[in-house]
């Protein structure tokens, strides 16, 4: 069975811009294994997708240049056009059904994930004014604090309820605040990350969804959480969102691969 993978751009898959001017595509900084399992979902006949909130002009020469740097996108690319709604209310939220479409799924809680970045903490929780350290994210027990996942605009990536159903969603630490011990910034690598969801599914019979729900009495790792906090307040609905909070062990965290620009 073909599976689908949504990526956030920003923050999720690498380094794009150097916090100057918005929007301006003027550094390449790629997730470390990024450019691996993108071209390992295509060579397995399985699906990537770009659902971002970045105009078209910018979301376009990111692409391009991915391209220049061997890493190939088959499959929509959807800006900001696409996936925000009007009601700002709904700014957590993103519009994927047309990438359900496209691919011709009914259910995303068993085909597909949305991968994005977990932006900040609330205030006092951290350190540092803006964002947080390798530490401080990996000690967090999110389980026990599932509202920081929704609260502050920390996420900005949740699946938007399609016919009741949602795909699990997959929090990466954003790369930006995280340096090494020399100061080098390092994040979680992508290729562990995609090599803990290609067993989940195994896991739950080629399921993404019920992999989630087997793996979740027995992970130790990474932290696996349910809560309808968002939906409540935003749809009024009890809608659980599943979050697959991947942390993995320090030997997991390389750093960012820097390439010509």
């Amino acid at each position: 069975m073909s599976k689908l993978y949504i990526f956030d751009l920003e923050g999720t898959t690498g380094i794009y811009n150097d916090g100057m001017q918005p929007h301006i595509h003027n550094v390449m900084l790629l997730r470390p294994g990024f450019k691996e399992v993108i071209n390992r979902i295509r060579e397995k006949g399985n699906y990537a997708a770009v659902a971002t909130r970045a105009p078209r002009k910018y979301t376009d020469s990111i692409i391009d240049n991915l391209k220049e740097q061997g890493v190939y996108w088959q499959g929509p690319i959807l800006s900001k056009e696409e996936v925000q709604f009007e009601d700002d209310n709904l700014f957590s939220y993103k519009n994927l059904s047309s990438i359900y479409e496209c691919f011709k799924i009914s259910d995303p809680s068993k085909e597909a994930v949305i991968l994005g970045d977990f932006l900040r903490f609330p205030p006092g929780i951290c350190s540092a004014v803006q964002g947080y350290s390798l530490d401080e994210y990996l000690s967090f027990d999110f389980e026990e604090k599932p509202e920081v996942l929704f609260d502050n605009y920390a996420l900005n990536d949740h699946p938007f309820p399609h016919r009741g159903i949602t795909p699990v969603y997959v929090v990466v630490p954003q790369p930006w605040t995280t340096p090494d011990s020399q100061g080098m910034l390092v994040s979680l690598d992508m290729e562990y990350v995609v090599d803990f969801l290609e067993a989940m599914f195994i896991m739950g019979d080629m399921n993404f969804g019920q992999g989630f729900d087997v793996i979740r009495e027995q992970e130790e790792l990474n932290q696996c959480v349910q809560s309808s906090g968002l939906a409540q307040r935003t749809l009024q609905l009890d809608h659980q969102q599943k979050y697959l909070v991947m942390k993995g062990q320090q030997s997991d965290w390389k750093p960012l691969i820097r390439k010509g620009f």
